[in-house]
């Protein structure tokens, strides 16, 4: 019998509904949790390197707990206020960028000046926007995201539920074990196997990719002397969690901005595109082949329908979830498919002549 049976997937079905409705009436409550989850879901295959090395888990969760939170902190204090002030100068800067984008422009194709003025006009109206409402627009979103973000939660109850996460981890897994019925207790360790093999193997092999990814992006563009250099990292370094997204837009901004600093320079321009070039070599030859493997990538297009559809349902926590979830369903469909190819009806030859 399929590991997706029809019963088996009615039952997957019901349970999956009842789990998104009981999240849609108590997401914010759970918020802290969920994301509490994630980080010791995350943070628990260095527990168990510690523990192999004899170290044991109480000191190595505190270890691995206080490791992440003066990351987190650093970061806090360090790297958010520098990408808000570069966000803010970016949106300042915006207009006078637009200005010298329609000079060089129509200096090199003057006779497109008189032929086109629906095109200035656009960009002199993009320009006044951005002036008027870009600034007021980063405030909002630090001032919303501080609001629907709660500060005493993030920096006191998720730590909390991580540790103890972390802590009672293996002991969690063995009663979640001994719940599942023992008719099905071969099928479901199958199942939940291979979604942890995903999870392991995209998830945190792809979160590892983007802060690379960021570092090398922020550094290189700094080092070119490319203004906003910060910014356009790590930007490019996390929406790389989606194959080609960073490289393109990513790449795209950076050199906009080389072309409005260095626009009498192609050198320099053409050494932003080799940074990226080299970025998406180094991903897509190196990087993902090592951490995540060559069969257990999800398609970018899940992806984006994943991150659309949670962010959507649940904003800031469905972000978080989006791409996990994205892995599971990703899981279930492959044996649901595996187990529908060993059925009679796919299986069953054409008797007629």
């Amino acid at each position: 019998m399929g590991l997706l049976s029809h019963n088996k997937f009615k039952y997957a079905l019901i349970i999956l509904l009842g789990l998104f409705i009981f999240l849609w009436y108590f997401l914010h409550a759970l918020t802290p949790f969920i994301v509490g989850g994630v980080i010791a879901y995350l943070l628990d295959p260095l527990i168990k390197r510690l523990e192999k090395l004899g170290v044991k888990r109480l000191f190595s969760v505190i270890l691995i707990c206080l490791l992440f939170l003066s990351t987190l902190v650093c970061a806090v204090l360090f790297i958010f206020p520098i990408i808000f002030q570069q966000l803010l100068e970016l949106f300042k800067s915006t207009p006078s960028y637009i200005f010298a984008f329609q000079e060089y422009f129509f200096n090199n194709f003057p006779s497109l000046q008189d032929k086109t003025p629906i095109l200035s006009e656009s960009l002199n109206g993009f320009s006044e926007m951005i002036e008027s409402k870009g600034v007021y627009l980063a405030q909002a979103l630090v001032t919303s995201t501080v609001g629907l973000v709660n500060i005493f939660t993030f920096f006191l109850i998720v730590p909390v539920v991580t540790f103890y996460l972390l802590l009672d981890w293996t002991i969690l897994i063995e009663k979640l074990n001994g719940l599942v019925p023992k008719k099905y207790n071969s099928d479901i360790k199958i199942i939940a196997l291979e979604i942890d093999k995903t999870l392991a193997s995209f998830v945190r092999g792809q979160l590892f990719i983007c802060l690379i990814l960021s570092i090398y992006y922020a550094v290189a563009l700094m080092f070119l002397g490319i203004k906003f250099a910060i910014l356009v990292g790590i930007f490019a370094g996390i929406f790389s969690l989606i194959p080609y997204v960073g490289f393109v837009f990513g790449g795209g901004i950076a050199i906009v901005l080389a072309m409005v600093q260095f626009w009498d320079n192609p050198i320099w321009i053409g050494a932003v595109g080799f940074v990226f070039l080299i970025g998406q070599v180094v991903e897509g030859n190196i990087l993902s082949p090592i951490l995540i493997g060559k069969n257990i990538g999800l398609h970018p297009v899940s992806l984006l329908l994943s991150l659309s559809i949670f962010s959507f349902l649940f904003g800031f926590t469905g972000l978080i979830v989006g791409v996990p979830i994205a892995a599971i369903i990703g899981v279930l469909l492959r044996l649901l498919i595996v187990s529908y190819k060993k059925t009679d009806f796919y299986n069953e030859l054409d008797q007629t002549d």
